[in-house]
């Protein structure tokens, strides 16, 4: 059992919140991306689980940071020393939410650097709070990861087959621009283009097409009689 301590109180907090503690084995606590937090209190309250202190969040194995962006510092400066694992489902640009920091780097990649012993992986950025709070049947969205520590990326991509995801392991964290890229992408077709707050995106290799064998010297294929 894993302790699994989720920073963020909105749409995405509550969803990884309800999801980890309805389905799965672990300890799950929230927070929110400071100290006594009343949203945290609140959704506390309404799920059932309790509100991580500053011990028992570094003292967590996973810690999810589902904020804006634009909290990075605020995240950054909770997790001061920690080593654990960090998943950041952070999207900038999604909600009109920036980070402060417009550098060329993702949120993922200035996260790691303003905690250097932490374990950053990229996850969940494509998929809806919607998703993850009751997934999809038959096929499964995936999970695009990304992290330089290799065992940090198996350990999530496993956490998300356990709540109902496809896990694809993308490489290391210089692939966090355009896995976070890929949660505008989702927004823009839930949003706009009309497919709502359940479109997902999947991974998986196309079949060659099977190609007929044609007739000719060696061919099993009967040749077609003339009529006479």
């Amino acid at each position: 059992m894993k302790k699994i301590v989720v920073i963020g109180t909105g749409r995405m907090g509550g969803a990884f919140a309800t999801a980890f503690a309805k389905r799965t084995s672990n300890a799950v606590s929230i927070r929110g991306s400071h100290a006594g937090s009343s949203s945290a209190a609140a959704l506390s309250r309404q799920l059932g689980v309790r509100v991580a202190d500053d011990k028992e969040l570094l003292a967590a194995d996973i810690v999810f940071v589902a904020t804006p962006p634009a909290a990075l510092d605020d995240v950054a400066a909770a997790l001061k020393g920690y080593a654990g694992i960090i998943v950041s489902a952070m999207v900038p640009g999604a909600g009109g939410y920036e980070v402060k920091r417009d550098d060329g780097t993702s949120a993922a990649e200035q996260l790691a650097r303003l905690v250097p012993k932490g374990r950053v992986v990229t996850a969940f950025t494509s998929i809806s709070s919607a998703l993850i709070r009751d997934p999809a049947s038959g096929e499964k969205p995936t999970v695009f990861t990304c992290a330089d520590d290799e065992a940090a990326r198996s350990t999530v991509i496993a956490l998300a087959k356990e709540i109902g995801f496809e896990g694809v392991d993308a490489g290391h964290l210089d692939a966090s621009p355009n896995i976070e890229n890929l949660g505008l992408l989702v927004g823009q077709l839930a949003y706009r283009s009309g497919f709502g707050n359940r479109v997902t995106l999947r991974a998986y290799v196309a079949p060659r097409p099977v190609r007929r064998a044609r007739p000719g010297k060696g061919s099993t294929v009967p040749k077609r009689r003339r009529n006479p």
